[in-house]
Formats: structure tokens, C-alpha cells, sequence
């Protein structure tokens, strides 16, 4: 499925690169954003915290900022011009500083939803003791 939604991404992206007409300039995919608005709704980048960080609004990215591990584009909003507003930075979770805003939460339905934050993955230690809580001792049988 992630590959499916990849490969759609990467053909949606090369589409719109060669869509230009006449004298227009053709469209420069710097990100999977343009393709993930063109593609199916339910289609989201995934996307860790670190990954979120190059969606910052700065030299021709896009600016998103993560509320609730929703991730939301913020780019073309003229208070987040230059990928900042209020002190806050778009490529950031900004969940706890949405609950000091005075809009709150309620901004966030004109915003458009282009993602979700996924944990970071660890690569496996072989030599890492398990984290996993142990299992409570059972009685002996007798």
C-alpha cells in the first residue's frame, strides 16, 4: 500500500511537472505536496517529526505544522508568511501552542489536511535487552 501510494505521488508529481502550457512555467515539484493535493483524499504523507522539520516554509518548501499528529499546510496562509507566526514555526508540532492561541483549535478546519505524524522507527539492537514488560509469574501447577 505504501509503495502503491509512492508511486502515485512520484507520477502525479511528474504529470504536473510537464503540464505547463505556452509560456507558463512549468510546475517544479520541490515536494510531494503537490501531488498528495491532487490525489485521492484519503491519501496522507506519513511523516516523522524529523521528516516534518524540511516543511519549514523556507527557500521554496512548503510550510506545515503538526496539530494532534495531523499534519497541516500552512503555506499559503499569509499569517505564516516566511514559515513563521507568533513566535511559532511551521515543520514543528505545535499542538501545545494552539491550546494558548486565541482561535484555539478552531482554525484548524479551514486548513487543508495533508498528513500524519508517525513515530520514528528504531533500527533493532541485537544485543538491547527487550523493552517489553515482562509477564506476571505463574503460580506453579500442583
Amino acid at each position: 500500500m505504501l509503495i502503491r501510494s509512492i508511486a502515485t505521488l512520484v507520477c502525479c508529481a511528474a504529470v504536473m511537472a510537464f503540464a505547463g502550457e505556452g509560456d507558463q512555467k512549468p510546475v517544479v515539484a520541490t515536494a510531494p505536496v503537490a501531488a498528495v493535493q491532487k490525489a485521492a483524499p484519503d491519501t496522507l504523507l506519513r511523516l516523522t517529526l524529523a521528516e516534518l522539520a524540511r516543511y519549514n516554509g523556507q527557500n521554496g518548501m512548503p510550510a506545515f505544522v503538526a496539530v494532534d499528529d495531523t499534519v497541516y499546510d500552512v503555506t499559503k496562509v499569509k499569517a505564516w508568511a516566511n514559515g513563521k507566526h507568533h513566535g511559532n514555526k511551521a515543520g514543528t508540532d505545535c499542538s501545545k501552542a494552539i491550546l494558548k492561541s486565541p482561535h484555539r483549535k478552531s482554525v484548524l478546519r479551514k486548513l487543508k489536511k495533508v498528513g500524519i505524524i508517525v513515530a520514528e522507527s528504531k533500527p533493532a539492537d541485537a544485543g538491547a535487552a527487550p523493552t517489553a514488560k515482562p509477564a506476571a509469574p505463574v503460580a506453579p501447577v500442583k
